[in-house]
């Protein structure tokens, strides 16, 4: 039985006695306004897998910067207007909230060197003093600057995640702290009561029997018969396994190179074939397919780092071949600029590209003056976002023997 007592305006307290809305005070007016498309690079609601012209953003870019003597040179790459302003305090309690001394301008400078550094791709939102990061293992989450609550000359932070990993995640709001208070992009905070790091004692590593060559190549048959499923779940849970058992940075590296060699020289269950008309046919429809793509480009760059050629001739003329091959699919990939909806697969394809030109001849298909225009072009948007792609540009144009 309803009360009589309450009425339908009673229960909402945006409507007065006679149903209308009801003004809200000046201070509450920004918190609840609809969110409106900005003139900006970034637009609400920001998604990842647009597409962005370069010289779109480069325009927009540069109309919306303002004279600015006291900001160093080296900031050119922020991606926001340096007049962003903080927003207001909201009618809701914010989650978490850290507060820094700086003002929004200064506090998302220091915020873009950081990721920057740290290779995090960034969209920045002037309009609401958003930023939406997303980091190589696809953890997303979003960083909103308010004024502060008791010195308006300082910002407080929001830092919520939206997806992905918890424990990654708080390893990320640790950086992003430290980076706004200006610590740095590599500090790290001293705990006083972390708990010492556990390892495993000689003795029993040496008890530990790794993998044969068998057993890595039954695996690797029952993985590229999981890859034919129709499930793109299956597809990614797989892919993922392999780039992990391909990754050469471990304590006992000896089944990692027989893997890269079980798939690149060998070539078992015809598994070089699978990924690279995967990656040639690749679409750029949602982020599960960018997860896709980045866990085959994973798997590829680590066999590719691991793996040593001391195999007969005619292996390496084989792999020479594939090598070729594959450069000019991962050229194509870069050139339709499929790979340039998610910068983090962008890197792994120059990364590949960076290895793979150093250790076979070019295809006469692909012309240096191509191959060099890519690389310049990564070299660009590293510089901006991607401290890693800027990087492995550099050093194939190192090896291209471009300036």
């Amino acid at each position: 039985m309803k009360n009589p007592g309450k009425n339908d305006r009673d229960l909402n307290p945006s409507r007065g006695d006679s149903g209308s809305p009801k003004e809200l005070k000046p201070e509450y007016k920004r918190a609840v306004q609809p969110v409106r498309s900005s003139s900006s690079v970034i637009k609400s609601p920001m998604k990842f897998g647009s597409k962005l012209d370069d010289s779109e953003v480069t325009k927009s870019y540069e109309a919306k910067q303002r004279p600015q003597p006291d900001i160093p040179s080296e900031s050119l790459r922020n991606r926001w207007n340096y007049a962003a302003e903080a927003k207001g305090s909201p009618m809701f309690p914010l989650h978490n909230p850290v507060e820094v001394k700086g003002n929004a301008s200064e506090v998302l400078t220091r915020l873009d060197s950081s990721l920057q550094q740290r290779s995090v791709e960034a969209k920045f939102d002037d309009e609401n003093c958003q930023v939406l990061c997303k980091t190589n293992q696809f953890l997303i989450y979003s960083i909103d600057l308010y004024a502060g609550s008791e010195n308006p000359e300082n910002t407080r932070l929001e830092i919520i995640r939206r997806q992905g990993c918890s424990f990654a995640f708080r390893q990320e709001r640790e950086a992003i702290i430290n980076a706004a208070n200006g610590l740095g992009a590599d500090s790290k905070p001293k705990r006083s009561n972390q708990p010492p790091r556990m390892e495993l004692p000689p003795e029993l590593l040496s008890l530990y029997k790794p993998p044969t060559k068998n057993d890595l190549t039954i695996i690797l048959e029952k993985a590229v018969d999981q890859l034919h499923t129709s499930r793109r779940d299956v597809q990614l849970f797989t892919l993922q396994n392999l780039a992990a058992m391909t990754k050469p940075d471990k304590i006992n590296s000896g089944p990692s190179v027989t893997m890269a060699k079980l798939i690149l020289q060998e070539n078992v269950a015809n598994i070089r074939e699978i990924i690279t008309e995967n990656v040639s046919s690749f679409e750029p429809k949602d982020q599960m397919n960018e997860e896709i793509l980045n866990a085959y480009l994973s798997t590829l760059s680590n066999s590719l780092e691991s793996m040593t050629l001391k195999a007969d001739n005619a292996q390496n003329n084989m792999f020479e071949d594939f090598a070729n091959r594959l450069i000019e699919v991962l050229v194509d990939l870069y050139d339709q600029r499929y790979c340039g909806n998610c910068v983090h697969n962008m890197y792994l394809t120059v990364k590949c590209l960076c290895i793979l030109i150093g250790k076979s001849p070019l295809s006469s298909i692909i012309t240096d003056e191509k191959l060099e225009g890519v690389m310049r072009h990564a070299k660009k948007c590293g510089e901006k976002q991607h401290l890693k792609l800027q990087n492995e540009a550099s050093s194939a144009l190192d090896i291209l023997g471009c300036t």
